[in-house]
């Protein structure tokens, strides 16, 4: 995921750099526009012949586009810077400890990646940050498969849930196993937002602890004295009436023990998908 290291800078130095920075403002612009501009921005007195050389250099490391005979960068490139640039800064914030980044070392079947949380809420923000760049670390794709029996995130994170789903381009199924009036409420919300959700009560031939992205498989493996405390929220919330949302998020950020395994599993997550995929065409 390395891209041309070529971005607006306050003080360019070369024509190329120049022109970038005049289209991240002005666009789209022909050949004597840019001309004109960068002598007024940069009093940098340029050709024609070399303008167009850069602008077409540009254009084949698809960080320019030609639209009616004039030039703009292309909005994929920009993209890429984004999505580049926020994931350094996210690994510098955490020190890579748990940078989703590490899932793309998992290039052959049985390579494995683990992970370590010290709350459910680190877990969250892991999962916020995979599903809001998982098209972008994934193109292909991808179904998504998750099992849960208490769901928080409709409650504390809806907004973002909302912002995330509405890009993501793999199809996105969950499975539970409680019809609580609360978790209903969080599953039609999430219906709402572009999620498959189905209904089934626990039995043989579900994997409930398993995660399936692609061809990787998640296992998390709780706090067991954290994870009690959640089910005794649920179980007392189940009415969603009068619930504290207050002590729900200090649950949600109590220390504790968690662990995320991946392990990259093409033919045991296939064979996950094709079995309980066939839920939902019966639903």
């Amino acid at each position: 995921m390395v891209i041309k290291a070529l971005t607006p800078s306050s003080k360019p130095t070369k024509v190329r750099e120049m022109i970038v920075n005049i289209l991240t403002t002005d666009f789209p612009l022909s050949i004597k526009k840019l001309k004109l501009l960068l002598k007024k921005n940069y009093n940098k007195s340029v050709s024609y012949q070399a303008i167009h050389k850069e602008i077409n250099n540009l254009i084949d490391d698809k960080i320019a586009i030609k639209k009616d005979q004039k030039f703009q960068l292309n909005i994929h490139w920009l993209q890429e810077v984004r999505f580049s640039t926020d994931l350094v800064l996210s690994n510098y914030s955490s020190k890579k400890r748990n940078s989703i980044l590490r899932l793309l070392d998992l290039k052959r079947d049985g390579d494995t990646v683990s992970f370590d949380f010290s709350s459910y809420n680190e877990i969250d923000a892991f999962f916020l940050e995979l599903f809001d760049y998982y098209s972008d670390l994934f193109p292909q794709k991808n179904t998504i498969l998750m099992h849960y029996s208490n769901n928080w995130w409709p409650l504390l994170y809806p907004m973002e849930e909302r912002r995330i789903f509405s890009k993501i381009k793999a199809d996105v199924y969950g499975i539970t196993a409680l019809k609580y009036t609360l978790n209903k409420w969080c599953c039609e919300y999430e219906k709402s937002i572009g999620i498959n959700v189905h209904f089934t009560p626990t039995k043989d031939g579900i994997q409930w602890t398993h995660n399936v992205f692609g061809d990787l498989l998640f296992n998390i493996y709780l706090d067991e004295d954290i994870n009690k405390k959640i089910v005794k929220f649920f179980n007392k919330n189940r009415d969603f009436r009068g619930i504290n949302l207050r002590e729900l998020i200090e649950i949600i950020h109590e220390k504790g023990n968690f662990k995320l395994v991946v392990i990259k599993d093409t033919a045991f997550t296939k064979s996950v998908l094709e079995t309980e995929l066939k839920l939902f065409k019966n639903s």
